[in-house]
């Protein structure tokens, strides 16, 4: 898997980093290769809130959206359309609520996100 991630993201360039989370855009034909991969799936529909989290292991989010909008600290990353975004161990999540204030330790997608999750790398 490593090899496989390594292999796709040689001579790209971020197109989003906040903090030690980088993400990358994926070609449909990269998205699906590495979707065929990765297990762990979950569904997040319109709308669904996740609580404050602490990622045990590094870790990628593969995602499937027009609109992914992850939230990284206090900070929104705005990610393309078929993104990886590289997650490290250890780094925590706390996100904004629907109003964009901070307090409310909540994560709101605008879409329906396929969420890659804890695929230890």
């Amino acid at each position: 898997m490593r090899n496989l991630i390594d292999s796709i993201l040689n001579g790209k360039q971020p197109v989003a980093q906040e903090g030690n989370v980088i993400a990358y855009e994926l070609t449909p034909q990269e998205y699906r290769e590495l979707r065929k991969q990765t297990s762990a799936q979950t569904t997040i529909p319109v709308g669904a809130t996740t609580k404050e989290h602490t990622h045990e292991h590094k870790s990628f989010y593969l995602s499937k959206k027009l609109d992914v909008i992850v939230g990284v600290g206090k900070k929104l990353l705005k990610l393309p359309k078929l993104a990886l975004s590289i997650i490290p161990q250890g780094t925590i999540h706390p996100w904004q609520n629907n109003s964009g204030e901070d307090g409310e330790v909540c994560d709101v997608y605008t879409g329906t996100f396929i969420h890659e999750k804890h695929v230890i790398l």
